[in-house]
């Protein structure tokens, strides 16, 4: 984990605050994730990307998915650089931003 990151600080005390509470709700209203189980996708996702060093371009294709937040606290703690892209944008566009930020991954499906 990169130390003294606010935002990753700032996690870490939501987690020991509000750990088993409700962080992202579906459509319907119903309980999506709690920050536990955030936090939890974010060591599962971590782990995938242990290859990645740090300052790497990943881009993240997923809209708004509830995987969302756990992909981009995971990448914090790797200190990668996070480039969200619109899933509305095209093969031609998404390729020229790919290769003008050096992207070294990207993540566009969520299993």
């Amino acid at each position: 984990m990169k130390h003294g990151d606010p935002l990753l600080i700032a996690w870490q005390t939501t987690i020991s605050r509000k750990g088993d509470d409700a962080a992202i709700f579906d459509s319907s209203g119903r309980i999506a994730r709690s920050f536990r189980d955030i936090e939890g996708h974010s060591h599962a996702f971590e782990a995938k990307i242990d290859e990645l060093l740090p300052g790497a371009v990943v881009a993240v294709q997923i809209g708004n998915h509830e995987h969302w937040p756990a992909v981009f606290i995971a990448c914090l703690r790797k200190q990668l650089v996070v480039l969200p892209l619109d899933e509305s944008i095209g093969e031609q566009q998404r390729d020229a931003a790919l290769e003008i930020c050096g992207a070294s991954a990207v993540m566009s499906a969520v299993p």
